[in-house]
């Protein structure tokens, strides 16, 4: 954690200032400490160079508070793990447990120049559908970061850009961010934002709003921390072909309730069919009724997830007009033109869009 952070976070739960309190520090970055709320009193930990943002129920390292229990106790931390009753907490910690371990496992996933699922600039652009001048002189938020990489990506012309995560996914996202100077990475809670009101100029969120619970209810929460004339992009799943999103279903209220580690064997196996299958050229139909990638990471990611749900694009849409807010940029396709033959209307109605992303500007 650097100093500059400071100025941009809060107390997730009042709102409050945050003082830090530094135990140990390497170059720029503290790496352990606590953050005391000169409003509530909340304390929250700093460790391997994050802020931990989160009530107790939902993060605590009782190791790190045995190692410097004499520090926190001077800042006035209570000992031991509070009792906070915390809307959804076990979805919560269901999720953070999936994306910890993803993230931690597959670190440098979408890191690889070239590779199928690069996350460098042009692929960063049309899911976030923010511009090297949209970002320039900002402060961005990166909310749900996982392992980093599109931070990384807002970083190359952001002022600050802070990545948030709710899991240990912060872990990995520290080590690939850490030497950018204007990336910050937070472990907080996107229902409970540790960000003060009217105060960020673009957030964006890849692939995360939908996993929260109730996507448009998250939306709404991370839209009130920007400036007036601010920008939030909403990118989330589609809703698919109906045999597909009803296969898709049926297979993930099994996946769902498996252990980590068999998930993980088991998209190791998706990975090895989706590799035959493409090989056979039929990887593609294979997604009407199942889909499989040819990637660990990816086929665990898909099937891990507690809880995920679909959206279109009137309904994000809807979301923002309803708030009030102007939507200024969708990646939505055209509707095919006349004439064409049923074959081709066919395709576009099974090929929908895979995500629906929708960009939006607070009123000035």
């Amino acid at each position: 954690m650097r100093g500059p952070l400071l100025d941009l976070i809060c107390c997730p739960g009042c709102l409050g200032r945050l003082r830090l309190h530094p135990f140990t520090a390497e170059e720029d970055h503290v790496m352990e400490g606590a953050l005391a709320c000169l409003g509530c009193g909340a304390v929250y930990l700093v460790v391997g160079g994050v802020p931990r943002l989160l009530p107790r129920s939902l993060y605590w390292d009782a190791a790190f508070a045995d190692r410097f229990g004499t520090e926190l106790a001077a800042v006035g931390a209570p000992p031991g793990q509070d009792h906070e009753v915390v809307p959804g907490a076990d979805l919560k910690r269901a999720t953070a447990a999936a994306y910890g371990f993803e993230w931690n496992t597959w670190s440098r996933f979408g890191w690889e120049p070239g590779g199928q699922f690069d996350a460098g600039p042009e692929v960063f652009r049309t899911k976030s559908l923010l511009a090297p001048n949209d970002l320039a002189g900002r402060v961005v938020v990166d909310a749900g970061c996982g392992n980093g990489r599109y931070s990384a990506a807002a970083a190359r012309h952001a002022a600050q850009v802070i990545a948030i995560d709710l899991s240990t996914a912060v872990d990995a996202a520290f080590t690939n961010l850490r030497d950018l100077p204007g990336a910050h990475v937070v472990q907080g809670d996107l229902t409970r934002p540790p960000l003060p009101r009217d105060s960020v100029d673009r957030i964006f969120s890849i692939g995360v709003l939908m996993i929260t619970g109730d996507a448009r209810r998250t939306t709404e929460i991370l839209a009130g921390r920007l400036r007036p004339d601010g920008t939030i992009t909403a990118h989330v799943y589609a809703r698919g072909f109906p045999l597909w999103q009803l296969d898709d279903a049926v297979v993930r209220s099994v996946t769902t309730r498996l252990p980590i580690g068999a998930v993980t064997r088991l998209a190791t196996g998706m990975t090895r069919a989706a590799k035959a299958l493409d090989r056979r050229g039929w990887l593609g139909y294979s997604s009407l009724v199942l889909r499989v990638w040819p990637d660990d990471a990816v086929n665990f990611d898909w099937y891990a997830t507690p809880r995920q749900t679909y959206h279109t694009y009137p309904e994000v849409v809807g979301w923002f007009t309803d708030m009030g807010y102007e939507v200024v940029a969708t990646n939505e396709r055209p509707p095919p033109p006349p004439g064409r033959t049923a074959r081709e209307r066919l395709s576009r109605w099974v090929w929908r869009d895979a995500m629906v992303t929708v960009k939006a500007r607070r009123p000035a």
